[in-house]
């Protein structure tokens, strides 16, 4: 049975929703089970086996002002202190289990592939379309790397906050009483500051909301925008900050290429590559 017949089965188009995520479920199982037996890799030593600094709940406090590399045997200079959060969890919990890293970042692709299902829905597609969508999205090669790369468990932690906070967004655009509305946007505020601490490419969520406003209110794109002004207020600081370092580093690093400081300007450059 294709992918095709199977979304168009009868049991597809009346089943609730627990059935799509078992269904989604033994895909994903079908699809990335082998990964569960899959070695540390690469930076895996870095941030996992070789770094100390996880194995210790007496770090909590400090997952907040150290780098995701702290303690271990090199250096990584990113600031990811939910992940490594989740990183310490497994390790004091199960140990340097690679099948416990492996089952986490699977669960979590699972549960992203969920509310892709979810956020299709709220676009007004079919729930046959709606769990089509949602298996591409999990099977598409795109994800292979993600999913099977215990590294990149960051990157699904961040998919999950970005997707829950644009299904809390939608929630509160239709909401219709101003006190749920106001916990919706807090919640919205929460998740990307979730998604911020998890991975930097998170950043790009404001722009998505503004695309999800755009497709769900065609006749009156941003309407009302009272409640969402301190929202859009924050976007806009953060993105005013954001561009600031971009373009003012950008300016340093070809200034001190043409004073031909090539060493400053290598600075400059690994300072961009690491910022952004």
């Amino acid at each position: 049975m294709n992918l095709t017949s199977l979304a168009k089965h009868p049991l597809i188009e009346k089943y609730p929703r627990i059935i799509v995520f078992i269904g989604l479920a033994i895909i994903g199982l079908l699809v990335f089970g082998n990964v569960l037996n899959g070695e540390f890799l690469v930076d895996d030593e870095v941030l996992i086996t070789s770094n100390t600094f996880i194995r210790s709940w007496s770090n909590l406090l400090q997952l907040f002002s150290d780098n995701v590399s702290s303690a271990s045997s090199a250096s990584a200079n990113y600031y990811h202190p939910l992940a490594t959060f989740v990183r310490m969890f497994i390790v004091n919990v199960f140990g340097l289990n690679r099948i416990a890293f492996h089952a986490v970042s699977l669960i979590l692709h699972i549960l992203n592939s969920l509310m892709v299902y979810f956020l299709l829905r709220r676009f007004k597609f079919l729930k046959r379309f709606s769990f089509f969508g949602a298996v591409f999205f999990m099977i598409h090669p795109v994800q292979v790397e993600a999913v099977s790369f215990i590294s990149n468990m960051p990157t699904l932690l961040g998919i999950f906050f970005v997707l829950m906070g644009s299904l809390t967004y939608i929630r509160c655009t239709s909401q219709p009483d101003t006190t749920k509305r106001w916990r919706d946007a807090f919640l919205v505020i929460l998740c990307y500051l979730a998604a911020l601490s998890s991975t930097e490419i998170t950043f790009i969520f404001p722009f998505l909301l503004i695309f999800i406003d755009l497709a769900l209110h065609r006749s009156k794109p941003f309407k009302s925008t009272v409640w969402k002004t301190p929202l859009y207020f924050i976007w806009i600081a953060i993105m005013a900050v954001f561009f600031f370092f971009f373009f003012l580093i950008i300016f340093l690093f070809f200034f001190c290429l043409f004073c031909r400081s090539y060493n400053t300007c290598l600075k400059f450059y690994c300072l961009g590559f690491t910022f952004f």
